[in-house]
């Protein structure tokens, strides 16, 4: 796992590896940097690894679970770059056009919606390499997480965004 996590594109791979361990991980992919506690999203997936206690079969499962998962979104997420790169300059043409915000705003959204079809597709791939105790405390970190957001996410619902 240590490969993937010290790759060129480090960073990006250790977020999508966090995205397939954990939903709430997904969100921080808007909000890149350090976490609660310390560590970004590198040290993040080490840590949730390390306390499912992963062995190294699973790991290496979830290394080319990973591999995957990075090839299929690659494309989208170039696409995605090219979407709100044509969103931004739409919304701030010299004349406004509605229909065109929109449609630029609508092709965003596709976008995003397929990468988050794919990591959601991925995190079933990975939960359904763990056994049931280690599924039993994935859930307890998601739920941890999910308490720790800082959009609102707790005891009393989802957060600001309505994300999960």
């Amino acid at each position: 796992m240590s490969r993937i996590l010290a790759t060129g594109s480090g960073r990006l791979a250790a977020v999508t590896l966090t995205a397939l361990l954990l939903p709430a991980a997904a969100l921080a992919l808007q909000h890149p940097g350090p976490h609660r506690g310390g560590g970004g999203h590198r040290e993040m997936a080490e840590r949730i690894m390390d306390q499912l206690e992963l062995t190294a079969e699973q790991r290496a499962a979830v290394e080319a679970l990973h591999e995957d998962l990075e090839g299929s979104m690659q494309d989208t997420r170039e696409q995605l770059g090219k979407a709100r790169v044509a969103l931004f300059e739409t919304i701030h043409a010299a004349a406004f056009d509605e229909g065109a915000v929109r449609q630029a705003a609508a092709g965003v959204a596709t976008l995003e919606a397929d990468l988050a079809v794919a990591r959601a597709r991925g995190f079933q791939q990975f939960r359904a390499l763990l056994t049931p105790e280690q599924q039993q405390e994935l859930d307890s970190i998601h739920e941890h997480l999910q308490m720790m957001r800082p959009e609102g996410g707790g005891p009393h619902g989802f957060g600001a965004h309505g994300d999960f």
